[in-house]
């Protein structure tokens, strides 16, 4: 149980609420304004706090009846997902403003361009972000070895769902089917990347003490 009072966890459930309402809220009536679709800015406002109240609601109710428990079971790497969102904003605004999707985009400025590809980008970022973290089965860490470790399952994630997307783009796949498409690929993934992480812990294990004491010299 959490050390923190049941009042005080609802005053941080309802302070949550009310950041993550206006956050998704605001966000996604500015990539309404920005997609030039001001008729979709006060449904996607609505949508927003909406969808942010039961998520939020729902998880803030745990919070404040089991205490941090929740917390402790959904184990998620939120600098996996932030950094995510970083590059996924620099990726998707990079490309739409050199290869814009739409005549309509085309006839826009190329820094419209880049913010319509930004805001899409940071929503597509933190689910790349997050599956890479699921993947890894490791939290993210900036030094050379974790932080390759995470962009290379980042890059191999987004060409996944490039190839998912495009074979939906041909056949036409109904949504059930992509979703069966998804999960395998995400479990494969996760299996692939547990095989190699065992292989390569024993071959340091089979290293002689003279061997790993020389590589790390190197390193």
């Amino acid at each position: 149980m959490s050390g923190r009072s049941p009042f005080q966890r609802l005053v941080e459930a309802l302070t949550a609420l009310a950041i993550t309402g206006c956050g998704v809220a605001g966000f996604l009536g500015l990539r309404a304004l920005a997609w030039g679709q001001e008729h979709l800015l006060s449904p996607m406002l609505l949508s927003g706090a909406l969808v942010s109240m039961v998520v939020v609601g729902v998880a803030g109710a745990i919070y404040v009846i089991f205490g941090s428990l929740l917390l402790r079971l959904i184990a998620i790497d939120w600098l996996s997902a932030r950094f995510g969102a970083l590059i996924g904003a620099l990726l998707y605004a990079g490309y739409h403003t050199v290869a814009p999707l739409t005549p309509a985009e085309a006839a826009l400025l190329p820094e419209q361009r880049a913010i319509q590809g930004a805001l899409d980008g940071i929503l597509i970022g933190v689910v790349l972000g997050l599956a890479a973290n699921f993947v890894s089965g490791r939290a993210l860490t900036f030094d050379r070895g974790g932080l390759a470790r995470y962009l290379l399952l980042y890059l191999v994630i987004l060409l996944t769902a490039g190839i998912i997307v495009l074979a939906d783009s041909l056949v036409r796949l109904p949504d059930t089917a992509l979703f069966l498409m998804v999960v395998p690929a995400a479990l494969a993934l996760r299996l692939g990347v547990g095989v190699i992480d065992r292989q390569a812990a024993a071959r340091e294990a089979a290293r002689s003490p003279d061997d790993r004491y020389f590589h790390e010299g190197e390193t």
